[in-house]
């Protein structure tokens, strides 16, 4: 299940990318906050909300989400499902908090740095989640910095 941030001019909520089945359809996805709301239980406004639902003690909710996302026609029969090109994608993580990276974590990355040793322990950096943007959102390099953005 390919879990995603997306937004139809609703506010962003979290949902799964839908299974097409083999049908030559635009993509769709699988309002989850939508459906668990049919489950008795509040909207799930962002992932983080989400996943502890679908983890502890979720096994209907799973068990929905499972079956929205494989047949996108019972998602759309029960008002899951919010086809393309209706909504966009978002970045999957939220605006708080930290996001901790590992860097030069793959020979090809270290190729390009041909300067740099390989190193003997894993190079940790962090990225401010201000800086995470959704499909189709455009890159804003730092003028002061422009050819130092991987």
């Amino acid at each position: 299940m390919k879990l995603v941030m997306f937004d139809d001019g609703g506010g962003w909520r979290p949902g799964a990318v839908a299974v097409s089945g083999g049908r030559d359809e635009a993509p769709a996805v699988v309002d989850l906050s939508a459906l668990s709301m049919s489950l008795g239980g509040s909207p799930a406004r962002t992932l983080s909300e989400l996943l502890p639902r679908l983890v502890d003690g979720g096994d209907d909710l799973r068990a929905w989400a499972t079956e929205a996302v494989a047949d996108a026609d019972a998602a759309s029969n029960r008002g899951w499902l919010v086809e393309s090109p209706g909504w966009r994608l978002g970045p999957p993580v939220g605006r708080n908090g930290s996001i901790i990276c590992a860097g030069a974590n793959y020979a090809a990355h270290l190729a390009e740095m041909s300067d740099l040793a390989t190193p003997s322990s894993t190079l940790w950096f962090t990225k401010s989640p201000m800086s995470v943007i959704g499909t189709g959102e455009p890159i804003v390099l730092p003028p002061a910095v422009p050819d130092m953005v991987d």
